[in-house]
């Protein structure tokens, strides 16, 4: 019983750090031009999958502006697999909700309900 307890309060600890090194601006910046500038409203899971890559790779690479080293993640610790699965669902929910504020703020309406005389 007490190793499941320490186990538990290892994956609460893993889920914890992730929490607080979680770095969103990559991918809402990613996310938010991608969902601004796609011609369909389709495929989401693919396009947050795109940017999460993206968001990732200039993660890994903005040290590099400043004379450091490259940062890869280590793909295989709990706290990089959990942060990779919150981002993802960050930009699905950001490429879902910038297809209805494009759609919101659109000055051209719709085939449909344009009325042809």
């Amino acid at each position: 019983m007490s190793l499941m307890v320490e186990y538990l309060w290892l994956i609460m600890d893993g889920v914890w750090a992730a929490l607080m090194s979680l770095n969103i601006v990559p991918m809402v910046v990613v996310a938010g031009l991608i969902g601004l500038f796609q011609s369909r409203a389709a495929h989401f899971a693919v396009k947050a999958l795109i940017c999460l890559g993206l968001a990732i790779l200039i993660d890994a690479l903005w040290p590099l502006t400043f004379g450091g080293d490259m940062v890869v993640p280590a793909i295989t610790q709990l706290e990089v697999q959990i942060q990779m699965v919150m981002l993802y669902g960050l930009g699905y929910l950001i490429l879902k909700a910038m297809v209805r504020v494009k759609g919101a703020i659109s000055l051209t309406p719709r085939a449909d309900s344009a009325k042809t005389d």
